[in-house]
């Protein structure tokens, strides 16, 4: 992903996050950016994916669109380790 993108997308949220009145500790420390589709599960015997003229059914939502958390948390395993080491090595720099 381009680091230019990621960092612009980075400070929106946190800018929005500042106006929300957010506290320091609930504030994103960082982001997991990916160019695959989250997309709806096969749903009562037809593919809503393709009825929506979407990419191919991931299970990355469920029909009722919510997160899959479970599965979203395995399939971006080493992105979302990667984005906490990093974390930790600012925090640890900071200190």
């Amino acid at each position: 992903m381009n680091a230019a993108i990621k960092k612009f997308i980075l400070e929106q949220l946190l800018d929005t996050a500042k106006k929300g009145g957010l506290g320091r500790n609930e504030m994103i420390k960082d982001i997991v950016m990916t160019t695959e589709e989250w997309c709806l599960p096969p749903c009562k015997g037809y593919r809503v994916a393709h009825v929506l003229n979407r990419s191919p059914d991931n299970g990355m939502l469920t029909p009722s669109m919510k997160l899959q958390r479970p599965h979203i948390s395995k399939t971006y395993e080493k992105q979302i380790e990667v984005s906490y080491s990093h974390i930790t090595c600012i925090h640890a720099q900071n200190q």
